[in-house]
């Protein structure tokens, strides 16, 4: 308990990932929180999310270490819920031999990982046969395959709901479905909803994704925050045994619950526009030609549905989280990978928000002051 945090109101608004793992560490910290979504828990882009948890590629050095930090606290939570809302099995990576580029990244990738005490074996194909049975690959084709140990997913729906029934059933947390109009900054900020209610709080946390960018306007920020529409295929129930996450060439792929898989490409996940995609759109078509071309048992098995979200993409990829002295009482954050990243910032944030020392060096929305809002995004944002 933080006896800064003891009692004093705190409204978290949105209630994917992100807002769920900031409540529940708040609520554990003595606040009371009042958690505010326009929609259903996890209704938002976190409904979509692949649930990729991992520290793959994530360099320089601190933002890796913030990944781990993640993982670990996954496990704890975990341990706190009860529940079986995530594995942590790794992930499997290869190149084909005539993509020179991305067999010298993914090396490189390997390489770096190795360097900083992760385990990363190299297997062959007939290898890789051993231990996932339903994956096939092109021997002739692939360079290497790689699986790193460390990292898994989340079915990340229930992981939300997981989250949520902890703070309320333990901690008499709040939820409220309604839409945001504005935010008010000062000693005693406020949220108005678009029905007229106020919420007064001691302070106001803003987990709202790519929503947030609007809210910080309204309150006299220009938050720099770029929106990347998605959209994710699942299929129907298969006979297919796979327990790691698979990044293929062209596609991507993970269990899903229930004997289904969700599939990936960079055609879906980087969708031009915001649009919930038909199972029998072009674009699900040729995901799912790509998934079968790995995994032969899925030849007679449909897509089932798809799920759309759009990701929120801080300018220089790292998270943003903290207090602007621009808006007091408005706590931001907000963050690319919030899957991964969301157990390991809310415990920042709490330790933040309570007077505890917390390692927030370049995540701090005040970076922004003096910006080129024109700046390409950094390597981090992957």
């Amino acid at each position: 308990m933080s006896r800064k945090l003891t009692g004093a109101h705190v409204v978290v608004v949105g209630a994917g990932v992100m807002g769920t793992c900031v409540a529940l560490r708040l609520a554990e910290s003595g606040a009371r929180v009042t958690l505010v979504d326009e929609t259903y828990p996890a209704g938002g882009t976190s409904k979509a999310a692949f649930g990729w948890i991992n520290a793959f590629d994530k360099g320089p050095r601190a933002v890796f270490d913030l990944h781990v930090r993640a993982m670990d606290e996954y496990q704890r939570l975990l341990s706190e819920t009860g529940g079986d809302w995530a594995t942590f099995h790794g992930s499997i990576h290869w190149a084909d031999r005539d993509d020179a580029t991305r067999v010298a990244d993914l090396r490189g990738a390997v390489a770096e990982l190795r360097g900083w005490d992760v385990t990363v074996d190299e297997l062959s194909v007939d290898g890789l046969r051993a231990i996932e049975p339903d994956l096939r690959l092109d021997t002739e084709r692939v360079d290497s395959v790689f699986v790193v140990r460390q990292g898994g997913h989340a079915y990340v729906v229930p992981l939300v709901n997981a989250l949520l029934d902890r703070a309320a059933n333990r901690h008499d947390s709040r939820y409220l479905r309604g839409r945001v109009a504005r935010l008010i900054a000062g000693d005693r900020p406020a949220v108005l909803l678009e029905d007229g209610v106020r919420i007064d709080a001691d302070r106001v946390v803003l987990a709202a994704g790519s929503g947030a960018q609007a809210l910080a306007r309204g309150v006299g920020l220009d938050i720099p925050i770029e929106s990347v529409p998605g959209n994710q295929t699942v299929t129907a129930p298969a006979p297919v045994s796979l327990d790691r996450v698979v990044l293929a060439p062209g596609v991507s792929l993970r269990p899903d619950g229930g004997g289904r898989l969700m599939i990936g490409t960079d055609q879906l996940t980087q969708s031009e526009q915001v649009r919930h995609l038909a199972i029998d759109d072009p674009l699900v078509t040729e995901a799912l030609r790509r998934a079968r071309a790995i995994v032969p048992a899925l030849a007679d098995i449909p897509v089932e549905g798809t799920r759309s979200g759009v990701r929120a993409i801080p300018q220089g990829g790292l998270p943003v989280v903290g207090e602007s002295a621009q808006a007091p009482g408005i706590y931001f954050a907000v963050t690319h990978n919030a899957v991964t990243l969301a157990p390991a910032l809310a415990s920042l944030i709490a330790d933040d928000l309570g007077g505890q020392a917390a390692d927030l060096e370049g995540f701090r929305p005040d970076r922004f002051a003096n910006r080129d809002t024109a700046g390409p995004l950094a390597s981090t944002a992957r």
